[in-house]
């Protein structure tokens, strides 16, 4: 396992000139408060929310299809999901179910359905030891 070099509580943001939720937060290493990034999208019990993670760190210099993609300024984030592999269903994936089962909950034309629906955090990594919270949403398509 990988730990960070220093534990901090510190929570900066990033654009002071724009009052939105884009956050940079460092590990916070051994802290109640730090989530674990475990085998993507996993349900343990009742699930109140699924956390994305992209980790941009870990891949080469080669091209890469799958590139996960946020953009805050226009309110998107496209995610490529648990399965980047070309010869794979990509609904076969235990994240991607989740995420299939997510979709048809927030897109139900019953109003209580639709209620069931849970909140989709999402973070990034583009160096080892800092995450950025890009926003929460549901999905879209």
């Amino acid at each position: 396992k990988k730990y960070a070099e220093k534990t901090s509580n510190n929570i900066l943001e990033i654009n002071d000139s724009a009052q939105n939720n884009y956050y940079n937060q460092t590990h916070l290493g051994s802290s109640p408060k730090n989530y674990n990034n475990q085998r993507g999208i996993t349900q343990y019990g009742d699930q109140e929310c699924i956390i994305i993670s992209s980790t941009n760190h870990i891949r080469s210099d080669a091209y890469n299809p799958w590139e996960d993609e946020f953009n805050e300024d226009i309110g998107y984030i496209y995610y490529y999901s648990d399965n980047k592999t070309a010869d794979k269903d990509p609904a076969t994936t235990t994240g991607n179910k989740r995420l299939l089962e997510q979709f048809k909950l927030s897109h139900s034309n019953d109003p209580k359905e639709r209620a069931k629906a849970i909140p989709i955090l999402f973070f990034e990594s583009k160096k080892q030891g800092e995450r950025t919270f890009h926003g929460y949403g549901t999905v879209e398509s």
